[in-house]
């Protein structure tokens, strides 16, 4: 599948900064980041370690319309 490689680095880039800021790995692809224990602060924080660590050009207002890992992942990976 193209874009498979990239995605599944972006999946693991997204999943790591996802239980820095969480303290825990998402589950599955529709692991929802507020019912994870997320919060605006988390949020912003985790935009900013996807930015300045890997280059993402993710900003906040498009993170709250996502929601999901999976979906967030998907928006990534097109960065």
């Amino acid at each position: 599948m193209p874009g498979g490689d990239a995605r599944s680095e972006w999946a693991a880039r997204v999943a790591g900064a996802w239980q820095e800021v969480l303290g825990a790995a998402p589950r599955d692809p529709a692991t929802d980041f507020l019912a994870a224990g997320g919060d605006s602060l988390r949020a912003l924080r985790l935009v900013t370690v996807l930015r300045q660590r890997h280059g993402s050009d993710l900003t906040l207002p498009e993170f709250a319309a996502l929601g999901s890992y999976g979906a967030l992942v998907d928006r990534v990976a097109r960065s």
